[in-house]
């Protein structure tokens, strides 16, 4: 994630790459969506999803907070982590972010306002569950984007 936020790529991947370079850099795919592997829309390293445009190339890469630790891929699709955890507070985000001199706003979230989402750099977007009441909003999932396809 600080190579990312750093150098603009993550683990040698950058939005834009072609299918071919993905399986170069980060291997086979440990799952893909519905249709064939070589077509599939989605390719999963663990918990990361890398998404493919029309073109065949990278305009998404997302992880959801699942089971295994938000920062962990397959083969060489490994995100450091960083502050990375499912118990990321927006604040100490913020921090970090402002600690690295990166570039962030807080947005509302998509379809609930109440929900926060922090983009830095204008492309990686981290964004924020509800909590109980009078709880902080805790790290649900991170993105790294171009526009949507």
């Amino acid at each position: 994630m600080l190579r990312l936020l750093a150098e603009g790529h993550l683990a040698g991947v950058v939005l834009g790459d072609a299918r071919a370079r993905i399986s170069e850099t980060w291997g086979e795919p440990t799952d893909w969506s519905a249709k064939a592997r070589e077509r599939a829309k989605i390719w999963c390293y663990g918990e990361i999803e890398v998404y493919f445009d029309p073109a065949d190339t990278v305009w998404l890469i997302h992880s959801d907070r699942g089971a295994m630790s938000m920062w962990e891929g397959s083969g060489d699709a490994r995100v450091d982590p960083w502050v990375i955890a499912p118990t990321l507070l927006t604040r100490d985000l913020e921090r970090a972010l402002d600690a690295m001199g990166v570039t962030h706003e807080r947005r509302p979230g998509r379809g609930d306002p109440e929900v926060a989402r922090v983009v830095a750099n204008g492309a990686l977007e981290f964004g924020f569950e509800s909590r109980p009441e009078g709880a902080e909003p805790t790290l649900a999932y991170w993105s790294w984007s171009r526009a949507e396809p």
